[in-house]
């Protein structure tokens, strides 16, 4: 690991980190993410739960 590249962008993102405009883009950016992936997965419960209530009676029916 003593590529002179490694040790830029080290020394890029650490300048980076101290931009507090940077920093904020970063965390409304990682916000956004768990925020999709949250309402992603509600969904999917939400819709696997229909499924199930809707699929109740077709197979009581089937019986």
């Amino acid at each position: 690991m003593n590529d002179p590249i490694f040790g830029e962008a080290k020394e890029a993102l650490e300048e980076l980190s101290q931009d507090p405009r940077a920093r904020r883009l970063a965390e409304e950016r990682w916000l956004g993410e768990v925020n999709y992936r949250l309402t992603v997965a509600q969904e999917r419960r939400e819709g696997r739960e229909e499924g199930r209530e809707e699929g109740r009676p077709m197979r009581c029916a089937k019986l």
